[in-house]
């Protein structure tokens, strides 16, 4: 008999060190946001102000991921089960919010990127911006075996995209 195939997973990968955090359970849904920056023009005689687009906001991305140290499914970088995985999970997305050590200016001095992957959906180089996790479960060594973390991500781009772009190659495949 077959050993059943694992679900391929979420994962949040380190663009500078390459480590990755494979999420314990896929999510059960994902928003994206996306808002055009338009300035109003007032033309003197026109009955209406004309809107002229100054800009488009970077996408943003938010889901929720689940940590439970009581299933068999590991978590965190070393894919290890039970509340040492979870705690490892959480420190990793805590690291999104810090410099990495070393930083000689502003320009280094700023947390670093990560790709957010969702298999056949997204391969995004993103800021990990709002992290809230919710514990929802204590060990009765108070060590925390259940929690939620609600994760916002903006997209980073080095390039101009245009409509063509977008509509050509998504959010995944050829970036330029």
């Amino acid at each position: 008999m077959a050993t059943p195939r694992r679900p391929e997973r979420v994962t949040i990968t380190h663009v500078d060190s390459g480590e990755f955090m494979s999420c314990q359970f896929n999510p059960d849904e994902v928003k994206e946001k996306l808002r055009a920056n338009y300035n109003a023009v007032e033309i003197a005689g026109m009955p209406h102000k004309e809107l002229q687009w100054v800009s488009s906001d970077n996408l943003q991305i938010s889901c929720e991921l689940g940590f439970d140290a009581l299933s068999t499914e590991g978590a965190g970088r070393f894919d290890v089960s039970g509340a040492v995985g979870i705690e490892d999970a959480r420190r990793f997305l805590h690291g999104f919010f810090y410099p990495v050590v070393g930083a000689e200016s502003v320009a280094t001095g700023a947390p670093s990127n990560l790709l957010f992957s969702w298999p056949g959906l997204y391969a995004l180089e993103c800021k990990l911006t709002d992290l809230d996790i919710t514990m929802k479960r204590f060990a009765w060594t108070m060590q925390p075996t259940l929690f939620s973390a609600s994760i916002k991500l903006e997209v980073v781009s080095a390039i101009r995209r245009s409509r063509d772009d977008v509509m050509n190659y998504g959010t995944i495949g050829a970036q330029a």
